[in-house]
This record gives C-alpha cells, sequence and structure tokens, in this order.
C-alpha cells in the first residue's frame, strides 16, 4: 500500500497545529475587516476584498504599510491561508502579491 500522507498539507489545513498569527499581524487584518465590512454590504452577504499590495503596501500613502509585508509573509508561511477566528470568521489568503479576505457579513 502507498503512503499518500502529506505532513506539509496536514500541518497547512491546521489539522495538527493550531494556525498562528502574531498579535499585530492578527491586529491589523482585523482592523482591515473593520473597515471593509463597513461599506454598505448586507447582513449574510458573502464577500471577497482584495488588499492590495499596491495601495497597501506603500509606505508613501500608509503609515503601516510595512504591515502589510508582515501579514503576507505569516500568511504564506502558514500555508498561504489562515483563518482568524471571530465574528465572523475571516479567511485571508495570498492571491499572488496581494491578500485575499474572503467573510459573510454580520453585525
Amino acid at each position: 500500500m502507498e503512503n499518500t500522507f502529506n505532513l506539509k498539507q496536514f500541518l497547512s489545513e491546521g489539522k495538527l497545529l493550531k494556525e498562528q498569527l502574531t498579535p499585530d499581524v492578527k491586529e491589523y487584518l482585523t482592523d482591515l475587516y473593520n473597515l471593509f465590512s463597513s461599506e454598505g454590504y448586507e447582513e449574510g452577504e458573502e464577500v471577497t476584498d482584495i488588499i492590495s499590495r499596491e495601495e497597501y503596501g506603500d509606505p508613501e500613502a500608509y503609515d503601516d504599510a510595512e504591515m502589510f509585508d508582515k501579514a503576507y509573509n505569516e500568511i504564506k508561511q502558514q500555508g498561504g491561508s489562515i483563518k482568524v477566528e471571530g465574528q465572523p470568521d475571516i479567511t485571508f489568503s495570498t492571491h499572488g502579491e496581494d491578500i485575499k479576505a474572503d467573510f459573510v457579513i454580520e453585525y
């Protein structure tokens, strides 16, 4: 019988170890969610937003632009996708050079 167990995939799916973000990255991503979720969406609406490196990673436009790179790198280290549990759960994933946020609006 062939062994098809893939430890890297197992870990990236959070089945053995819970994904971890540093507190400052978790706060940064949660703040971005709060910004996006206040944009007039209906409760229950499924939303996908792109957090663009060109915009949010630009130090001339944002004082915390270095946080974009830190968040991107931490997400990438977790296998390219991570879920921040809360109200609601938000999935952040790498999307090319950008970060994609998927969530359902809850008020």
